[in-house]
């Protein structure tokens, strides 16, 4: 799929399937109480975001035909990854240092955000 001449595929389909797995993790966190769903949401917030930017970057990525523009694009590609690893930490620092959260329902949100991009094959992804 490409969206003004950009690559979005499996990366949006992925960051897609994150924010569905934030919502019901959250959803489900209303059984217990408003905080657990805050906590939860929160997790998967702190997942979903970064894959989101990461994901976003892919698209706007343009492919290198030569062996020196394939060595750029790796670097670049490298340096995004930091990037995104640098927001998760900044925002899960974030969150844990300036939200009480309930630990169990934060680490259930991190875990679902995290695990749901192993459901792709079931949903029509590749």
């Amino acid at each position: 799929m490409t969206v003004a001449g950009r690559r979005w595929g499996v990366p949006a389909r992925v960051v897609a399937l994150q924010f569905a797995a934030t919502v019901l993790i959250a959803a489900a966190g209303l059984w217990w109480s408003q905080s657990a769903t805050l906590s939860a949401l929160l997790g998967g917030v702190v997942v979903f975001v970064p894959n989101a930017c990461f994901a976003f970057w892919l698209g706007r990525a343009k492919p290198g035909a030569d062996v020196e523009g394939a060595s750029r694009a790796a670097a670049a590609l490298l340096g995004q990854w930091a990037a995104k690893l640098a927001l998760t930490v900044a925002l899960l620092l974030g969150v844990v240092v300036t939200v009480d959260v309930i630990p169990a329902a934060f680490v259930a949100g991190l875990l679902v955000a995290s695990l749901a991009p192993l459901a792709m094959p079931w949903t029509g992804g590749q």
